[in-house]
């Protein structure tokens, strides 16, 4: 096991590194591949002509809730977290 460094071991470019623009740049990546799949779930059903299902429509919910998180994170990011 390695021992723990106290926080004054650290570099300065690690104690004051800002990665804050990483975590917006993946949330933007990711949420933008979570809307094209949804679409295509959507494209698909329409156009097999399938019935949409509960679980299709918990997609929507879903999606919502990403929002929500991105909007959180970014708030989060703002203030220093």
């Amino acid at each position: 096991m390695s021992a723990k460094r106290p926080i004054e071991a650290l570099p300065p470019s690690q104690l004051y590194a800002d990665d804050g623009y990483k975590v917006i740049v993946l949330s933007c990546i990711f949420s933008v591949l979570c809307i094209a799949v949804v679409v295509a779930r959507f494209f698909a059903a329409r156009k097999k002509k399938a019935e949409l299902w509960w679980d299709d429509w918990l997609c929507i919910p879903s999606l919502v809730l990403l929002f929500l998180r991105f909007l959180h994170s970014r708030w989060l990011l703002k203030r220093g977290f």
